[in-house]
């Protein structure tokens, strides 16, 4: 005999559903989707800057024959989200140490691999890649209710 049950589920208003997604405009849709990725980027950024190495003082360092000071809690302090790339059916978002202002700040994002990674000659300290380990279900949790919130409030306000 067979000790599997078996039960239907009847969902209804799909086509109610779809109507409504389908009447908003494209431009809509596609800041939507962006906010929604943006928040599942910011938990990821948000864990990698509490996992960050903080120096206890500053560093300085020679750079390009000039000595430059770090100090501490650069490195937190660069990790940002930002939106790399957007098609028709995709967006993507960066997270990671961002580089700019000036010529030691442009050229920062190439020196934290080896933190993140570690060479011959130093341990591997990653931030990355365990908050992406430890955060990705709140990641998606954090999209699905942004898009909620948002298409709610789209379709109230059609309404």
């Amino acid at each position: 005999m067979n000790d599997i049950s078996t039960e239907s589920v009847k969902i209804t208003g799909l086509a109610d559903l779809e109507k409504t997604l389908n009447d908003f405009p494209v431009k809509l849709e596609k800041k939507i989707l962006v906010g929604g990725v943006r928040a599942g980027a910011n938990v990821f950024r948000t864990e990698a800057r509490l996992r960050a190495l903080v120096a206890e003082k500053a560093l300085i360092k020679k750079f390009s024959g000039q000595k430059v000071i770090v100090p501490p809690g650069f490195m937190r302090k660069k990790i940002a989200s930002w939106q790399k790339r957007r098609t028709q059916y995709a967006v993507t978002f960066f997270v990671g140490i961002a580089g700019y202002k000036d010529r030691f700040t442009k050229l920062f994002p190439f020196w934290w691999r080896f933190i993140e990674f570690g060479t011959s000659k130093m341990a591997a300290k990653p931030f990355l890649r365990p908050a992406y380990e430890a955060k990705k279900m709140e990641a998606i949790e954090a999209m699905k209710e942004y898009l909620a919130q948002r298409i709610e409030k789209e379709v109230l306000k059609g309404s």
